[in-house]
């Protein structure tokens, strides 16, 4: 954002030479790209930014402030039983091919069995593991995770037997490998790196359109679990703890999901009712 955005509008003037109107014009330019999320993006990263030189004393106020920021209409998908069969399907095509593709699908199932972000999985330690071979959680230190960085919390998820068998999977393959590098500890090889980044991002553009899923996002596999935690009767507050949340407000855009649920209990009770 500040290669791409701030610096080649604002880079060459000086911190106190910076206007509120600097601001706006930058946040319009963008925004005219049809990039409204990206152009709020700017506009935060610049305020941080200009927050910190009111720390450090190199003026008294900030030019972002008072920036209205776009409206963002939130974006909801959520995978179907019947997707989530098509992209196991795929997953299971390629991870045979080994290599690359055996972690990336090993990758995006643990992200669908455990709700977690993309940087959380490709970070994963086996340090971190507790368990494995009973019942198995993953302690994610507050250093790794969103809502950890900013109260200090660990994260404790209780695996799934699903989970836990990718995990033994890869562990099983570890150990019999006959060199072990130093620095060992991540259960992907690069880890949470911009090529690990890339390489699962490219391996998921394919995965997604061999399944017929072109307008699905990764991060959309953290909405589908919570999706279906709900589906099964689990309650905001239990599935805002698998999440991380931190805070009730941020479950509470699965509200509705949550009263289908309940929707669908009472119809029950009504059947059994007037039977």
């Amino acid at each position: 954002m500040w290669r791409d955005h701030i610096a080649p509008v604002l880079g060459k003037k000086k911190v106190t030479e910076v206007t509120r109107t600097d601001v706006e014009r930058l946040h319009r330019q963008i925004t005219a790209t049809g990039r409204t999320r990206r152009a709020n993006s700017v506009r935060s990263l610049v305020s941080t930014v200009f927050r910190q030189a009111m720390t450090w004393e190199m003026r008294s106020d900030n030019p972002a402030v008072g920036v209205k920021r776009n409206v963002e209409h939130q974006r909801e998908r959520f995978l179907s039983v019947e997707e989530v069969g098509r992209l196991l399907a795929e997953i299971e095509k390629r991870r045979v091919f080994g290599g690359h593709w055996r972690d990336s699908c090993d990758k995006i199932e643990l992200a669908l069995l455990t709700g977690a972000r993309r940087g959380e999985v490709l970070g994963m330690q086996w340090p971190h593991i507790e368990n494995l071979d009973a019942a198995a959680t993953w302690v994610l230190p507050s250093t790794v995770t969103k809502e950890g960085k900013r109260t200090g919390r660990t994260k404790r998820l209780p695996l799934s037997a699903g989970a836990i068998a990718v995990l033994k999977r890869r562990r099983d393959e570890r150990e019999a490998t006959a060199v072990v590098h130093l620095h060992d500890d991540a259960v992907f090889r690069g880890g949470n790196t911009k090529a690990g980044a890339n390489e699962l991002e490219a391996d998921w553009f394919v995965l997604r359109a061999a399944a017929r899923l072109d307008d699905v996002r990764f991060h959309d596999l953290r909405h589908s679990f919570a999706s279906f935690a709900i589906a099964e009767g689990l309650s905001l507050h239990i599935v805002g703890k698998l999440l991380g949340h931190s805070r009730a407000t941020t479950t509470d855009r699965y509200a509705h999901l949550s009263d289908q649920s309940m929707r669908a209990a009472t119809e029950l009770v009504d059947r059994k009712v007037r039977r």
